[in-house]
């Protein structure tokens, strides 16, 4: 049994053992959620140990980073985090905007983040 309640199956398949089918479809929404949430912990840390300035400017270097412009000032070894990790950033940092500036019933970006995640 793992640490969230599921067994790991024969194939290797993770079965959800004591949840319910919401429980089970919920986990199986969010199942990349941990690995996306900290791909974008760490480019945000990065861009503002980097640069600094506010959160838009923050958030518009994350989308540049992302669309892949790289911005100067960034040693090699960053540079890869961020070209690797900023995609995901940017998806997740609208996701956030959006859910706590416009409505908390905003639909969790699945396909997305399961397209580019880390």
């Amino acid at each position: 049994m793992s640490a969230s309640g599921g067994e790991i199956g024969p194939a290797g398949g993770f079965r959800h053992a004591g949840l319910t089918p919401a429980e089970a479809g919920f986990y199986e929404e969010h199942d990349a959620y941990d690995r996306c949430y900290t791909a974008s912990y760490l480019v945000n840390w990065l861009i503002t140990a980097l640069y600094g300035g506010d959160l838009e400017t923050r958030e518009e270097l994350i989308r540049a980073w992302a669309r892949g412009r790289r911005t100067a000032g960034a040693p090699p070894g960053a540079a890869e985090i961020l070209t690797r990790n900023a995609p995901v950033a940017a998806v997740m940092t609208d996701f956030y905007r959006t859910l706590q500036e416009e409505s908390r019933t905003t639909p969790y970006p699945r396909e997305r983040l399961h397209l580019l995640r880390p």
